[in-house]
């Protein structure tokens, strides 16, 4: 890897105009670099597009920023517009894991008025979650909080806070050959823009099998 100029992006649209962008991208380390990517929209005016990445024994992970100080377009509607995006993994050993994703906007217009490298032009909610895994012998286990930010004029959606998966990481084996496996869940879900502005969900679903 060398740092250097990357290969431009030229296009044109009704909503962008005329546009051109740069990437430029650091060599920084053997586990981190960086990507600076000034993008010209003739009809918005100058975005700037960032993406920093690393990586170590235990943590790997990405921070995306996307900035346009003034949209030339909606100078007073808007302001400041900009992206952001964390996305984490992390291997404490070889049982424990996290990860963390989230995803923020300035306004719900962003992504499909200036589109993005993150999410799609189509996308009506930014999902966000952090979670916690355990891998054991006998039994797996995800631990997560997740929830939607909603773009536009759409009902508001249920937040789980908290979900607990868990099932046997491997099948029982009885004495005449049936293996006995099992998976549950437990959800609480919380919405305070509506009615029912709290739930729980208790899935259980053991099984027998005979190979």
């Amino acid at each position: 890897r060398k740092t250097g100029v990357l290969f431009p992006n030229i296009g044109s649209s009704q909503k962008l105009g005329l546009e051109i962008e740069v990437p430029y991208y650091f060599n920084l380390a053997e586990n981190y670099d960086l990507t600076l990517s000034p993008r010209y929209m003739s009809q918005r005016g100058t975005q700037l597009k960032s993406e920093f990445r690393y990586l170590t024994e235990q943590h790997r992970g990405a921070f995306h920023l996307e900035y346009l100080d003034k949209d030339q377009e909606k100078p007073t509607t808007f302001g400041s517009r900009y992206l952001t995006n964390i996305q984490h993994l992390a291997d404490f050993n070889s049982r424990w894991r996290a990860s963390i994703d989230f995803t923020d906007v300035s306004d719900d217009a962003y992504l499909t008025e200036l589109d993005s490298d993150i999410s799609n032009q189509s996308d009506t909610q930014l999902y966000r979650q952090a979670g916690l895994s355990y891998y054991g012998d006998m039994v797996r286990s995800d631990l997560r909080l997740q929830g939607f930010e909603i773009l536009g004029n759409y009902q508001s959606s249920y937040a789980a806070l908290p979900q607990l998966d868990f099932k046997a990481a491997k099948p029982l084996v009885m004495e005449n050959g049936l293996e006995f496996l099992w998976h549950g869940q437990y959800a609480h879900f919380e919405n305070d823009q509506l009615v029912i502005q709290s739930a729980d969900r208790l899935h259980l679903e053991p099984s027998i099998r005979l190979p």
